[in-house]
C-alpha cells in the first residue's frame, strides 16, 4: 500500500512545491518565535510527507508538536493533529488504525463545530476505506446530507428545500 502512494506521488512537482513552501513557513515560523505558526506549518508539512510516502520525515515533524503547543490542551489541534497521524498509518497500511482515528476526528470535528475538519476527515475516511475495499460504505461517508452541509447550501437550494423543523413537544 506505501508504495501506490509513494509510486504516484515521487517526482510530482506540485508536492515538491508544495515541501518547499511548507519549509519556508516552518523556518518563517522558528525566526518569528512563534510556536503556534510553527506547530501549524509542522502539521501541513507532515501531510506533505505522508503523501509523497516520506513517512519517517512525517512523524518527525508529528512528533515537534506536543513540545511546541506546551501542556494547554486544545481539542481541535488535537484532532487535526489526528488526522494526519491517521494519513501516516494509512500509508504505512494499517487502515484499521486509519478507519478509527478518522472516525474519531469526524465526532471531535462535530462536536467541536468544525465543518472543515469534518469535511477533510469525512474525505479521508471515504479514501481509506475505498483502499480496504469497502466501496459502498466510502460512497455512504459521502452522501448523506447532515446539519452542516444544509448550512452550506446555497441560498436558493435552502430557499427551495428548507431543512425539516424540529418540534419541541
Amino acid at each position: 500500500m506505501v508504495v501506490t502512494i509513494v509510486a504516484s506521488s515521487c517526482g510530482d512537482p506540485a508536492l515538491d512545491r508544495a515541501v518547499a513552501e511548507a519549509d519556508k513557513a516552518v523556518a518563517r515560523a522558528e525566526a518569528a518565535g512563534d510556536g503556534t505558526q510553527q506547530a501549524l506549518a509542522l502539521r501541513g508539512r507532515a501531510e506533505i510527507h505522508a503523501l509523497r510516502g516520506e513517512l519517517d520525515l512525517a512523524r518527525h515533524d508529528l512528533d515537534a508538536l506536543p513540545e511546541l503547543r506546551g501542556f494547554v490542551p486544545n481539542a481541535i489541534h488535537d484532532a487535526e493533529d489526528l488526522r494526519v497521524v491517521a494519513m501516516v498509518r494509512a500509508a504505512e497500511g494499517d487502515l484499521m488504525s486509519a478507519e478509527r482515528a478518522l472516525r474519531d476526528v469526524i465526532q471531535r470535528a462535530e462536536v467541536h463545530r468544525q465543518p472543515q475538519l469534518q469535511a477533510h476527515a469525512t474525505r479521508d475516511l471515504a479514501t481509506v476505506l475505498r483502499r480496504a475495499g469497502q466501496n459502498a460504505e466510502a460512497t455512504a461517508q459521502i452522501d448523506p446530507p447532515s446539519e452542516w452541509f444544509l448550512l452550506f447550501r446555497p441560498m436558493k437550494a435552502r430557499l427551495q428545500h428548507p431543512p425539516p423543523t424540529r418540534s419541541i413537544a
